[in-house]
């Protein structure tokens, strides 16, 4: 479960990502698992806030899929957020393992290194259907009420083995 310590390996990871130039060459290692180490929540959202709307989530019976989907809409560098912190012209890679079925390449790990648009709507829509909106928190609805980040124009090729 994250705690303060990933909030402060996320804030090294970025500092570490953002000062990567061209010519070089990144490779991501991502895995399951990684969306819960992974945190770096979206103002004015606090890492308790998150964690109890997570925690309120899996005790509700939501899937993966929909944690994915809250916990990317909350997040600074999930849904692709951490490869819009490489500056242009650095290639990258990602090694993605699997956790879930289908191996929706967007949600494994919270989808870090994915370039997509997050859809605050979408969190919404799966807060409601657990019956959650209600009880969540004024900075999670102000943060779920902003416009949903966009991917920037990165070149990405998704291929699976």
């Amino acid at each position: 479960m994250a705690n303060l310590e990933s909030i402060q390996s996320t804030t090294t990871i970025l500092d570490y990502v953002r000062a990567i130039r061209h010519p070089d060459i990144f490779i991501f290692a991502i895995s399951g698992g990684a969306s819960a180490l992974l945190v770096a929540p979206a103002a004015p959202v606090t890492l308790t806030e998150k964690l109890h709307l997570t925690t309120m989530l899996m005790r509700s019976g939501a899937p993966i899929q929909a944690l994915n989907t809250v916990r990317g809409a909350l997040s600074e560098v999930k849904s692709g957020g951490l490869l819009q912190c490489l500056q242009p012209g650095v290639v990258s890679a990602s090694l993605i393992l699997s956790d879930i079925i289908g191996d929706p390449i967007h949600m494994i790990g919270g989808g870090p290194t994915v370039p997509c648009e997050t859809q605050h709507s979408e969190a919404i829509a799966v807060l409601q259907r657990f019956g959650l909106w209600d009880g969540v928190s004024d900075p999670v609805k102000a943060a779920l009420s902003v416009t949903s980040r966009k991917a920037q124009s990165v070149p990405f090729s998704s291929r699976l083995l």
